[in-house]
């Protein structure tokens, strides 16, 4: 709604697709079924099957590179891993499933257009959360649109960090999403679309935090143990709102109040960095 109330935003038919939940109790609850929509371990799954064999894409493969190129004492570190053992073996090929589903051009730059902005919305939403556990099954795409659809948000306001190997990104923008947002990667509509709706959230800060401070201390959100956590969480959320960068660990966090494009190329660059994503 906030979207739709905003004149840059409503210009490019920003959304964030939902679905309903209808809890039924502290443990079950029913899920609406969204139709159309393949997760994105799937869908690259079988582009690289198609492309490297279904050999290479086997969980066995990946922990034989691992134990090959990383396990044994002085050899690669972590970065140099993924940048010159891991992405080689997989380089970016989603860009290949947009022109398989919509092999017209009119409708590729439509998906491809629908699918940018899409992810860049719920980039900053979830940026704003604290959204984590963003894998592959996770990450939905809509087959017949090109939209992007989350789902699970078990892991919100930052639980992702304290994880046994803390998540370091605020949001997922790996080289696979990159490579569909065409020759600009992130440089072209993504970045300009994260910033209308980053503008959208900071000049509605008051109503947002008025939400998560009620969401918080609802009794069903069973991942804040202690009521002391709370005062810290909306600290974290309010101040992006205001413009600051929060970072893992917090000591990098960017304290001082960022334009909306700095602090929209400062969580960006956070995302796409090979140390955080090594």
């Amino acid at each position: 709604r906030l979207l739709a109330k905003d004149v840059d935003a409503r210009r490019r038919n920003l959304y964030i697709r939902t679905f309903s939940v209808i809890p039924l109790n502290e443990n079950n609850g029913l899920i609406q079924w969204v139709n159309d929509t393949t997760v994105l371990r799937d869908i690259l799954q079988g582009l690289y099957a198609s492309e490297l064999g279904p050999a290479a894409i086997k969980t066995s493969r990946i922990q034989e590179l691992y134990s090959r190129e990383l396990k044994p004492k002085g050899s690669h570190t972590p970065i140099d891993f993924y940048e010159k053992v891991l992405l080689p073996e997989f380089p970016p090929i989603f860009h290949r499933w947009f022109i398989d589903k919509f092999p017209a051009p009119s409708t590729w730059i439509a998906a491809r257009n629908a699918y940018t902005r899409t992810v860049a919305v719920w980039s900053m939403v979830g940026y704003l959360v604290g959204l984590g556990d963003r894998h592959a099954e996770n990450i939905l795409f809509d087959a017949v649109t090109g939209d992007c659809v989350h789902v699970d948000f078990s892991c919100l306001f930052n639980k992702g960090e304290s994880l046994a190997v803390p998540e370091r990104v605020p949001f997922r923008l790996t080289p696979n999403l990159v490579d569909a947002m065409g020759v600009c990667g992130y440089q072209g509509g993504f970045t300009e679309v994260c910033g209308v709706a980053m503008k959208v959230l900071r000049v509605n800060k008051d109503s947002l935090m008025n939400v998560l401070e009620t969401f918080l201390h609802d009794p069903l959100v069973e991942w804040i143990k202690k009521q002391d956590e709370v005062p810290r969480i909306l600290s974290r959320c309010e101040r992006r709102l205001q413009g600051e960068v929060t970072r893992y660990p917090t000591d990098r966090d960017i304290r001082q109040v960022l334009s909306v494009d700095g602090q929209v190329r400062a969580v960006i660059a956070e995302a796409e960095s090979s140390d955080n994503l090594a």
